[in-house]
């Protein structure tokens, strides 16, 4: 008769007399690490999600004051062009146009020194050099001197965190 071997028993005993690890907080362990990964992806996906959209609203408002600015502009070179004794305006939008904020426009027109020509044979009137920007450069104009155009576009009060203010000065000569 043959005897097995002691570790061949030992294998077959193992075998058949499984027995779980006691070790219940393990599988607690592992679900909550998975759960803690899942809540930083989702943590982080949401965070891009909003610094996106806080994004656009950002850039939607600066391309708003750009167009307002703009407006600025036209409005003074027309001004100028109807008067050479205009000095400015002050314009203020209400909140409800520009997201909810208030908003302001200044504009000055300084005189940088008149023109010391003597008046051409030609009452017809000539186009007015603007140094800055080239976009201006078709504006006719009747009075002479040179001028100093500033335009600020304030959203928001001094008071508020986010004050935005935009500024584009140009010189206008003729």
């Amino acid at each position: 008769m043959c005897v097995p071997s002691r570790a061949r028993f030992r294998f077959q005993q193992d075998s058949r007399e499984y027995q779980p690890l006691d070790r219940p907080g393990v599988v607690l362990v592992c679900v909550l690490a998975c759960l803690a990964t899942v809540v930083a992806l989702a943590a982080t996906t949401v965070n891009v999600a909003l610094t996106g959209v806080r994004e656009t609203k950002r850039l939607h408002t600066v391309r708003q004051m750009e167009a307002i600015i703009e407006g600025g502009c036209i409005r003074a070179l027309a001004q100028l062009e109807l008067s050479a004794e205009y000095e400015g305006e002050l314009w203020f939008i209400p909140e409800d146009v520009l997201n909810g904020q208030p908003s302001r426009v200044e504009i000055t027109v300084a005189s940088i020194g008149l023109a010391a020509s003597s008046p051409s044979a030609s009452d017809a009137p000539s186009a007015a050099e603007v140094s800055s920007p080239p976009d201006y450069a078709s504006v006719r104009a009747t009075p002479s001197g040179n001028f100093r155009v500033s335009v600020i576009a304030t959203l928001g009060t001094e008071d508020m965190p986010n004050t935005l203010r935009r500024v584009r000065q140009f010189d206008v000569r003729r």
